[in-house]
């Protein structure tokens, strides 16, 4: 793609886009999609706490972005746990000050098994709420509240998978 400043200014097209001053708080940015979006936020001039499980992995997603010049902070949290996901959002906070975007990125399929969705068991069930909601709900919750402390706002993003619009016989598509 190419970028042209827009005629009069000095301003290119993805300028508009620029978050400099932002801090951004990544529930499962330490793998897949999550990871990604942590760059981006990040080059972008977002200051990204990444969280994840794995404090290993949540740090080599920071050290990426360090070493692309960016600002990360590696949380280890599991966010389907309220303490938890109170938690990584004070870390940031107490970090760089301030908190305006979250952006949760948790999620998973359906494990080792599958099952028809009419037998999965319902432990089965449980996890996977857990996995794909509980893991929004609970970070969102903690940073939204120090959003509205700060009176400032702040966006909430939420990544899902395109399968829960198919027709697949597995718990993770309903």
């Amino acid at each position: 793609m190419e970028l042209e400043k827009v005629e009069g200014t000095q301003v290119s097209q993805l300028d508009i886009f620029r978050l400099d001053g932002k801090v951004a708080i990544i529930p499962g940015g330490s793998g897949g999609i999550g990871s990604t979006l942590a760059e981006g936020l990040a080059a972008a001039g977002a200051r990204v706490a990444i969280v994840g499980r794995s404090a290993e992995r949540a740090q080599v997603v920071a050290d990426k972005v360090l070493d692309a010049g960016g600002r990360a902070l590696a949380i280890a949290a599991d966010v389907t746990q309220k303490e938890e996901a109170d938690r990584a959002v004070a870390e940031t906070t107490d970090r760089w000050g301030r908190l305006d975007i979250i952006v949760n990125a948790v999620g998973g399929g359906a494990g080792k098994v599958l099952f028809d969705a009419q037998d999965y068991p319902i432990p089965e069930w449980d996890w996977i709420f857990e996995l794909n909601v509980r893991s929004t709900v609970l970070p969102t919750q903690a940073a939204v509240k120090a959003m509205i402390e700060a009176g400032r706002g702040g966006k909430v993003l939420n990544i899902s998978s395109v399968r829960g619009q198919l027709g697949i016989d597995a718990g993770y598509s309903a």
